[in-house]
């Protein structure tokens, strides 16, 4: 849902969750939406190729189908 606020809304949101140390926040959106996860993907040497990215607190996790049809599991940078 992020994908249909404006850039600067979704940094406030993910600094917002991030800063929650009483939840965890998990989320499916495209690579280009939250504000690090497309560097997260370059760091790593992955093309996510139109797929969204499951993320942990902010923390890429897996590649994924737009609805969660797919997954595939990614290296997490400790």
């Amino acid at each position: 849902m992020l994908a249909y606020v404006d850039a600067e809304a979704r940094a406030r949101f993910a600094s917002l969750m991030q800063s929650r140390d009483d939840i965890v926040w998990i989320s499916n959106e495209g690579a280009g939406v939250l504000p690090d996860t497309r560097a997260q993907l370059e760091t790593l040497g992955i093309e996510p190729d139109g797929r969204f990215v499951l993320s942990v607190d902010g923390q890429a996790v897996a590649l994924t189908g737009p609805h969660g049809q797919s997954y595939v599991g990614i290296a997490v940078i400790p």
